[in-house]
């Protein structure tokens, strides 16, 4: 009875599943019998085999003989997304003739070697590259930012990255070069994420997250959302729930007003806006850098 732990070991060595030949090669047999019948360890089909528990998206993962990708995959990294993922996205190899389940998108591609080292998901490089070359532009911004943000813990760095989608064909490899090229672990959320990506195109801004706003006076807060100090503007990404009390409401009137004195513009965007349109956000960014450009930008 005491070899019973050891199956469960390797399950969770192995990311909490194992197909049926990797315990069987291992000499569990009897282990795995015992496991099965206690409840201990879940067979799927294809052969594999999990831990009681399993996220919902690894265990669709295992059925299919697949890893869990893309925008789950950053789910299941704790990552900021600009929303939560409606359908599982696993990925299988190229060759496979398994087929979609619902709730379940399945892609076909060649699995690089370590992208599912972690268990039955791919690795945070692949699953950055993998978004940025598949997802709309702020979505995939979204999740490298806050790769590299949890890159402090995690270790991953955009020297990563580069070499992630480096390896990528051809087909996407630009896209993920792209994302990753303004990725930042300075914005502190997706809702700072999304407005960058709807105002890096902008002819003349050039806008830095979480940037030094000069203020020296005590209690002052020094650092903006998002900030192009040449211009002088200040973008907030506005929260009720960061304003939801006196003080906090009192403070950022005082901080606003003493940075218009000192010729600072300062634009406030809502959740909503950002999210549900970005056309308005964009546009009103617009006006004010054609504004502000001819009086700071020298000509030529």
């Amino acid at each position: 009875m005491c070899a019973a732990p050891v199956l469960t070991d390797v399950l969770r060595v192995r990311g909490g599943a194992a197909t049926r030949k990797e315990l069987l090669d291992l000499g569990l047999r009897d282990e795995l019998n015992a496991a099965l019948s206690a409840g201990t360890a879940i067979a799927l089909t294809g052969a594999r085999v999990v831990l009681p528990g399993l996220p919902d998206d690894k265990s669709a993962a295992l059925a299919i003989g697949g890893v869990v990708s893309g925008l789950s995959a950053a789910r299941v990294w704790g990552w900021s997304l600009k929303h939560e993922p409606s359908e599982i996205e696993v990925t299988v190899p190229r060759n496979s003739s398994r087929k979609a389940r619902p709730g379940v998108v399945v892609r076909r591609r060649d699995l690089p070697v370590g992208a599912n080292s972690t268990g039955a998901i791919t690795s945070r490089a692949q699953t950055v590259v993998d978004c940025a070359r598949d997802l709309p532009f702020d979505e995939a911004l979204c999740i490298a930012d806050s790769a590299l943000r949890d890159g402090l813990a995690t270790g991953l760095t955009r020297e990563d990255l580069v070499a992630a989608a480096a390896a990528l064909p051809r087909t996407g490899r630009r896209r993920a070069f792209d994302v990753i090229a303004v990725a930042d672990p300075r914005a502190a959320n997706a809702f700072e994420s999304v407005t960058r990506a709807i105002v890096l195109p902008i002819a003349g801004l050039s806008v830095e997250p979480q940037g030094d706003l000069g203020l020296s006076e005590a209690g002052a807060e020094q650092y903006g959302d998002l900030v192009d100090a040449r211009l002088k503007l200040l973008i907030e990404c506005e929260s009720w729930a960061y304003h939801s009390g006196e003080e906090p409401f009192r403070r950022d009137i005082r901080r606003y007003t003493d940075l218009v004195t000192r010729g600072w513009t300062v634009l406030r965007f809502v959740w909503e806006d950002v999210m549900q349109r970005p056309d308005y956000v964009r546009r009103q960014v617009e006006r004010v850098v054609e504004r502000l450009g001819p009086q700071t930008v020298p000509r030529g």
